[in-house]
């Protein structure tokens, strides 16, 4: 069993990323978070079951 956390942390996301976001005007803060959710956007869309993958995205929508 690993120990590594759960959740995606800043050093996980690239950098230019974040950076592109920034030179767009999008804060570091923000830019983290819309890569956040798009990264939970890609997994839930391979959810068939459309009932939950309505919940789990607006449960995650309201956390972003």
């Amino acid at each position: 069993m690993s120990n590594a956390p759960m959740g995606p942390q800043v050093s996980q996301l690239q950098a230019d990323e974040i950076f592109y976001l920034q030179s767009r005007g999008i804060s570091a803060s923000q830019a983290q978070r819309l890569l956040i959710y798009a990264f939970a956007m890609e997994i839930l869309d391979r959810i068939p079951i459309g009932s939950l993958r309505l919940r789990l995205s607006e449960a995650i929508s309201q956390r972003c």
